[in-house]
């Protein structure tokens, strides 16, 4: 007789206070010095297919650059976004112990507005930054299905970085050149608990939601983390809340749409994808980092 199939299992709340940060944190931290350009920052993003970096001095951490801060630069300095250091759009870094609970370091990314949190030793004051961990590891941790890794160090030299005005003229190249494969789609009757599984199984960051087969909003792994915490202060389970109630408008474009259009529609409606719909169907997505890269190149060749 065959094995019995099992219903997945309800991700479990009560593992974020029973488990601290030191048994799921990944050690080292990809990072750049706050005096080092943008250009720099984003190419470590794309080398390392992350969507944030430590920003260091020294030994010390001074702040974190993500996604957003890049979007934040572009509506600020558009052309010029590249070449501004680091530090005049970091954000402060998160910082946890390494004796914190998951719950502990869960509410301190929320609270930061960050999608990771820099580890130290809990016997020291300052300094002593060993690992990180992500709203990625708290979703894998959630559903059971965690895969630690180390993160690799590099040494990156600092190139020119490019001047990207030419970004809006760049007409040769189109979505459909550099979209990658189709994003994680679901139901949008799906509760949270469904969103957690699927991006934990797959590892992705985010959900599209499709109402009759057409996009209604994405959901990701920071939206995740705040509907967990809604869970926990509501004595309730993620089974029960619905994942449309966390969705964020998505920036969606045609194959034949120009990629620079395409990028600036992104950055002036501060989203991080694009997303790519032929006739009613979702067949792609594109990362900003990867299209401001992208573009970057071109213009500095």
């Amino acid at each position: 007789m065959g094995e019995e199939s099992r219903e997945p299992e309800e991700p479990r709340l009560g593992v974020l206070t029973r488990h601290k940060v030191s048994d799921f944190v990944r050690h080292g931290a990809i990072s750049v010095s706050p005096d080092e350009p943008l250009w720099n920052a984003l190419k470590a993003m794309v080398t390392h297919d992350i969507c944030g970096v430590a920003v260091m001095d020294g030994s010390e951490i001074v702040g974190v650059f993500e996604e957003d801060d890049l979007l934040r630069a572009l509506r600020a300095l558009e052309g010029e976004a590249l070449a501004a250091e680091v530090r005049r759009f970091m954000k402060p870094g998160v910082v946890v112990r390494s004796d914190d609970t998951l719950r502990d370091a869960m509410v301190e990314m929320l609270k930061g507005g960050a999608t990771r949190a820099f580890v130290r030793s809990s016997g020291l004051i300052r300094g002593g930054v060993y690992g990180v961990i992500s709203a990625s590891d708290i979703v894998r941790v959630l559903t059971g299905d965690y895969r630690g890794t180390r993160v690799p160090k590099t040494d990156r030299p600092v190139a020119l970085p490019p001047r990207i005005n030419a970004l809006r003229a760049a007409g040769d190249v189109l979505v459909e050149d550099i979209v990658k494969a189709s994003p994680l789609t679901l139901d949008a009757s799906s509760s949270v608990a469904d969103v957690a599984r699927r991006i934990s199984e797959s590892g992705r960051r985010y959900a599209v939601l499709l109402e009759r087969e057409s996009p209604i909003g994405r959901i990701g792994d920071r939206d995740v983390m705040g509907a967990t915490l809604d869970a926990i202060l509501d004595r309730r389970n993620l089974d029960d809340l619905a994942a449309r109630d966390y969705l964020q408008e998505i920036v969606t474009a045609a194959p034949d749409t120009l990629l620079s259009e395409a990028l600036w529609e992104v950055v002036d409606r501060m989203s991080d994808r694009i997303y790519v719909i032929e006739g009613k169907a979702l067949v792609g997505v594109i990362p900003l980092i990867d299209a401001v890269y992208t573009l970057a190149k071109l213009a500095s060749e």
